[in-house]
């Protein structure tokens, strides 16, 4: 029995994720910005997909609650729980945007990143992030960084949190971004 542990690097595929891709993995694999038959059935799929996901996003969006709980020692810690959802009872998606699936975090951390970047007026170009930050966010700050971004890495202490009062202070209105897990 092989017990897995790090689901943040990654996470199994749930069964019902798998039997609904299967046909399009064996048989129905296809380009869906191709021309032709398949692609166009591809194309539809994943239309459907995007409806699919954008609607459990609005309907039952999953909110979570954050609670402080002091330990033995006087520790205290924050956790967080499912609090109470706000489920729509009619379905406007007019003003939910577009839903674009990626690869994977890496690919969706540098499209979100340089793509604020790239909208932020020349006065807004100040960027923050932590130093325990994924090596996805710190590569991609580095890369803003030489695209003429003020990077602003924030230290953390031995405890890996981060001085509030030092984020306080190096958050001001010139900055554009602030990625931190």
């Amino acid at each position: 029995m092989t017990i897995y542990l790090d689901y943040q690097a990654t996470t199994p595929l749930a069964p019902e994720a798998a039997a609904a891709m299967r046909p399009w993995l064996d048989d129905k694999f296809a380009n869906p910005h191709s021309s032709h038959r398949l692609g166009r059935e591809a194309a539809a799929a994943l239309e459907v997909a995007r409806g699919e996901v954008l609607r459990a996003l609005i309907v039952n969006p999953v909110r979570l609650e954050r609670s402080r709980e002091t330990g033995s020692g006087g520790t205290t810690a924050s956790t967080y729980r499912p609090g109470p959802t706000r489920v729509s009872t009619s379905l406007d998606m007019s003003g939910a945007g577009r839903l674009y699936f990626t690869s994977g975090a890496t690919e969706a951390i540098n499209w979100a990143l340089k793509g604020a970047l790239s909208r932020l007026p020349p006065e807004r170009r100040s960027v923050v992030t932590l130093a325990t930050e994924h090596a996805a966010t710190l590569d991609t700050f580095e890369w803003l960084g030489r695209m003429g971004a003020r990077v602003d890495i924030l230290p953390v202490g031995p405890d890996g949190l981060v001085d509030l009062d030092l984020a306080a202070a190096r958050i001001t209105p010139e900055t554009g971004i602030v990625a931190a897990m």
